[in-house]
């Protein structure tokens, strides 16, 4: 439930959340324990505004180019590692993925996957959830497996946003930004449930796993 202070002079400004389990009983009825839950089940529930609030509405264009020394997870007949990898994206309700492409092992360093996608992705100000999730995954016909995951801050993102005059309506600001960031899993060709945890939790993660260019 979002806060605001009715005496205050921006009195539509969003000054705090707070988080409310309520139990209804009736006679004869066992006492329920309410458990907040964790950071992902808060992320899932809607925020309760107060009518004086002021929300704000921005649309992100968010763009995966390419990724760079992606690990290679699977073997084929000719004894060469591959992976065919592609990239998940998520924020709350909204989920995008790009194209699945194949690369292979190689003597070199430097070897690229291009996927060119882009995604946009609706947000409302002020959030109760801040986590931008990527993960990249492995393609495979009997079932697809995860490799890496990272979290970005929605609150950063929106940093870049970009910035006309009010009056021309002339770009003073282009907002762009384009970054290379690195991705961490679990150890190469490692099957088992702590390497699925590597996998998709970032702050567990022990192994560098290429990097992703935004």
């Amino acid at each position: 439930m979002g806060l605001c202070n009715p005496k205050a002079k921006e009195f539509e400004k969003l000054t705090g959340l707070i988080v409310l389990s309520i139990n209804v009983q009736g006679p004869g009825d066992e006492a329920t324990e309410l458990l907040m839950g964790g950071e992902k089940e808060l992320a899932k529930i809607p925020i309760m505004m107060p009518s004086s609030a002021k929300r704000t509405y921005k649309q992100i264009y968010f763009r995966i180019f390419e990724g760079l020394d992606l690990p290679k997870v699977d073997s084929n007949l000719l004894k060469k590692d591959s992976i065919d990898a592609y990239m998940k994206v998520k924020y709350r309700s909204h989920k995008g993925k790009t194209a699945t492409k194949t690369t292979y092992e190689s003597k070199k360093k430097g070897d690229i996957v291009k996927w060119n996608t882009e995604f946009m992705v609706p947000v409302s100000l002020p959030i109760n959830n801040n986590k931008f999730e990527l993960e990249l995954w492995d393609y495979d016909t009997i079932g697809d497996d995860q490799v890496s995951s990272i979290d970005l801050s929605i609150k950063d993102i929106i940093k870049y946003e970009k910035k006309y005059n009010e009056v021309t309506n002339e770009l003073i600001k282009d907002g762009s930004k384009w970054e290379w960031i690195n991705l961490y899993g679990s150890p190469p060709k490692k099957d088992n449930n702590e390497a699925d945890k590597m996998n998709t939790n970032p702050e567990l993660a022990s192994h560098w796993a290429g990097m992703i260019l935004v």
